[in-house]
């Protein structure tokens, strides 16, 4: 989707974009490699969204809390 998470804040930012799509994409991505490479314990893919929601209202309010703000991020 993106090259790199500078291209992705910006088209978020832009609103090209939302953070539940990339949320979306990203889970998706996880996903369908999961089985192969096993590198999550658990998927809160619900809690996710969610959040993506609440920072897609506050970025459309104008508050953006950083560069990474509303960009999905694993641990």
């Amino acid at each position: 989707m993106f090259h790199s998470l500078l291209e992705a804040a910006d088209a978020l930012r832009a609103r090209k974009v939302s953070s539940v799509e990339l949320t979306q994409a990203s889970l998706a991505s996880v996903e369908r490699l999961q089985p192969q490479l096993n590198f999550f314990l658990a998927m809160l893919s619900e809690a996710a969204l969610a959040r993506a929601r609440q920072l897609d209202e506050e970025l459309a309010r104008g508050h953006v809390r950083s560069l990474l703000h509303g960009i999905p991020v694993a641990v």
